[in-house]
């Protein structure tokens, strides 16, 4: 039921993305996605991760592996669209 309910989601996210896209221009389709994106992550990123952002030991190869998982995610809602 999980499954169903969330194949139904993601394909009215895709034909939402689609319509965007069509109707408006790429960069204000990757502009608010950017926006929107980054709200409602750091928003989870408080609530569900607190304990481990506190309790995690920050140094240079954290930072580096933290930045290529953001520059990989930004590559792919970039050229995905």
């Amino acid at each position: 039921g999980l499954c169903l309910i969330a194949s139904f989601f993601y394909s009215i996210s895709n034909v939402g993305q689609e319509y965007i896209v069509k109707s408006r221009s790429r960069l204000e389709w990757l502009g608010i996605l950017g926006i929107f994106s980054t709200i409602i992550s750091s928003i989870q990123l408080v609530i569900l991760e607190r304990a481990e952002l506190e309790t995690l030991k920050w140094s240079l190869p954290v930072v580096l592996y933290i930045l290529g998982f953001v520059f990989c995610l930004f590559a792919l809602y970039s050229f995905t669209p």
